[in-house]
Formats: C-alpha cells, sequence, structure tokens
C-alpha cells in the first residue's frame, strides 16, 4: 500500500487536517516527523505555522 503525506496549505486549520488525515492514513496516534515545506508561503506566516506545530505536539499527535 502507498503511504504518503499530502497538504500545501499554511492556513491553520489545513495543517490540522492534514496532520490528522495523516494519522488516519498511516493509522497511528501520532507521527515521529511531521515537516512543513511549503515554500510559497511569505515569511511572516512562519511564526504561525509553528505555533499550530507546537499545538499538535502538544497533543501528542507530532513529536
Amino acid at each position: 500500500e502507498n503511504k504518503q503525506v499530502l497538504g500545501s496549505s499554511i492556513k491553520p486549520e489545513d495543517i490540522k487536517q492534514s496532520c490528522e488525515d495523516s494519522l488516519l492514513r498511516f493509522g497511528t496516534d501520532y507521527i515521529d516527523l511531521f515537516q512543513w515545506h511549503e515554500s510559497s508561503g511569505a515569511l511572516e506566516d512562519v511564526p504561525q505555522v509553528l505555533g499550530v506545530l507546537d499545538e499538535l505536539a502538544d497533543e501528542g499527535k507530532i513529536r
């Protein structure tokens, strides 16, 4: 089975949904490595993205 990570939006709700979708697709409770590699976002969006990643880590969904 081909398991891949999908998603390209930097909106907080889209990042969270991408994580939830990945958890379901991978059949796991957490993801060891959840990378953001969107290069078309503006630098001012970085703190927002990092905030969402911190929330997901606090929830135990990413490490």
